[in-house]
């Protein structure tokens, strides 16, 4: 808690070198959040060098005992290949578990992977599926790639009335590709 009070500068003043040494000793003690934690000041150089290697380790560590965002920044170090060799498999494999633990992100960028094939085998339908649980908790990309599936009908049941309704959630999220496609199907007079 300590750590978190100089991270946020509750009760005391700011100090990022501080949180990171009150992290640490958290962290070595095997405290999942502060893994977690002094993994992202690793990654993004607050209170510590910048070091992603460092960084992969702890989110490592923090993964391995269920830590969801963990799970979900190994899979996205392992798509980008920062810290760590690039493996499409690896990242995929870590998307999964965050997406099991209904991580929106993690479970967009399934529908990435498989809508790609990058990882897995390329599958609209499974990427589709993936696409609708991230959806359904609102994450806006999401919405406008299920807009996207039900105007097209890739992996779903063509659905222009479906489409304009998730193109319209994402845009109130300021999407603005999606904000575009309602634009144009509003023109379509057969959607009124």
């Amino acid at each position: 808690n300590l750590a978190l009070c100089y991270d946020e500068g509750i009760g005391v003043k700011k100090n990022y070198h501080k949180a990171v040494v009150w992290y640490r000793k958290a962290a070595v003690q095997g405290h999942v959040g502060a893994q977690y934690n002094l993994a992202l000041c690793y990654e993004t150089g607050e209170g510590v060098r910048q070091n992603h290697r460092t960084s992969v380790q702890w989110y490592h560590k923090a993964a391995a005992l269920g830590d969801t965002k963990a799970q979900y920044n190994l899979g996205v170090a392992y798509g980008k290949g920062q810290g760590v060799t690039r493996n499409p498999l690896e990242a995929v494999k870590w998307y999964r578990k965050a997406a099991a633990q209904d991580h929106p992100e993690a479970q967009y960028n399934l529908g990435v992977a498989y809508e790609q094939g990058k990882g897995v085998k390329k599958n609209e339908n499974v990427a589709a599926k993936w696409y609708l649980k991230a959806a359904l908790q609102g994450d806006a990309d999401a919405e406008y790639e299920m807009g996207l599936r039900c105007e097209k009908g890739n992996g779903v049941k063509t659905d222009r009335r479906t489409a304009l309704r998730w193109y319209r959630k994402a845009a109130t999220q300021g999407h603005k590709q999606a904000k575009t496609r309602v634009e144009k199907l509003h023109k379509d007079k057969s959607l009124r």
